[in-house]
């Protein structure tokens, strides 16, 4: 940091005697702050056991870790001193500390996805979904995919959990760092809301304006009241979420309107990332990377009215 600076450390903290100065001369002024280090040093070691009990009871509330936090860490190794001495001593101390073996060590998040649908070898779309998700991630982090029946797939790189109601789903949570669930998922189940966990909520259906379709035939009293219901689940996810994901830009751009009128987009999440993307993203629907491969015919030849030669649209 100081690499440009210019200052005599080793004159500044010179504590030795000249000799030709041994002769008793009388009581003498000593500056305060070649010795400042030393009494802060001492305070240090005094101090040790209380600060060791005060860290503990730190850690233990923590709710971030040591990964989440190092991405904020900037040149935390530079030299606060170009002599080379100092540079030597500094890196023997980080050493002895174990602080790069910290900055160094590999921490795998743990991931919980929740699924509200079933999971099986036929599956709807917000189950394919959730699936998917699980095995991208699994390469990257420790995943858990919780679901709402016994599953009999075979285990895949991530782990599968069943739950049957808030109680169980509140057991898996302890143990996990981040959620992963779908919006009307959040709204269902109290324990996700007072985790205190790293939120992500998948908002890839817009529930909020499919309903305005969806019940258009009926009273419009009963219209309003699922209106108003429906606005207040969104409302509530759009507040405890930490991070977004939808299934397009036209649909990000919905949504960011939405934050924005909750004050979620605001001069500290700009700062943060003036793209935003940090707050809500995009992941088009779930389906594996890996190209299709042609097995068997299902539909030409094998459904009357299509021939083997027909060009098949699929809408």
């Amino acid at each position: 940091i100081f690499v440009d600076f210019k200052f005599d450390y080793k004159s500044y903290y010179d504590l030795s005697t000249d000799s030709s100065k041994d002769a008793e001369t009388g009581d003498q002024k000593i500056s305060k702050e070649p010795l400042s280090s030393l009494m802060a040093a001492r305070n240090f070691f005094d101090d040790l056991p209380k600060l060791i009990e005060k860290r503990e009871r730190i850690q233990s509330r923590r709710k971030r870790d040591d990964k989440a936090l190092f991405t904020y860490f900037k040149g935390q190794f530079l030299a606060v001193s170009p002599d080379r001495q100092y540079q030597k001593n500094q890196i023997d101390m980080l050493k002895s500390l174990g602080i790069y073996k910290v900055f160094e060590k590999e921490i795998k998040r743990t991931l919980l996805i929740i699924s509200s649908e079933v999971i099986s070898k036929e599956m709807a779309g917000p189950a394919i979904r959730v699936w998917n998700f699980a095995k991208v991630l699994a390469e990257h982090m420790n995943v858990i995919l919780a679901a709402p029946n016994k599953v009999s797939l075979q285990e895949q790189e991530f782990k599968i959990i069943q739950f049957r109601n808030d109680a169980e789903l509140k057991e898996i949570i302890k143990d996990v760092d981040i959620i992963l669930t779908g919006g009307m998922t959040f709204s269902k189940y109290g324990s996700i809301k007072k985790s205190g966990k790293y939120l992500i909520i998948d908002i890839y259906d817009p529930y909020n304006l499919a309903t305005l379709a969806e019940y258009e035939n009926e009273p419009i009293k009963k219209r309003l009241e699922i209106h108003k219901s429906i606005y207040y689940i969104f409302n509530e996810q759009l507040h405890y979420g930490d991070f977004f994901i939808c299934a397009s830009e036209r649909q990000r751009d919905f949504w960011l309107g939405m934050l924005a009128a909750l004050n979620r987009v605001n001069p500290y999440s700009y700062n943060e990332d003036p793209t935003l993307k940090k707050m809500i993203d995009v992941v088009p629907f779930g389906l594996p990377d890996n190209k299709p491969i042609h097995t068997r015919e299902v539909l030409k030849g094998q459904i009357d009215g299509i021939g083997k030669d027909d060009f098949v649209i699929i809408w």
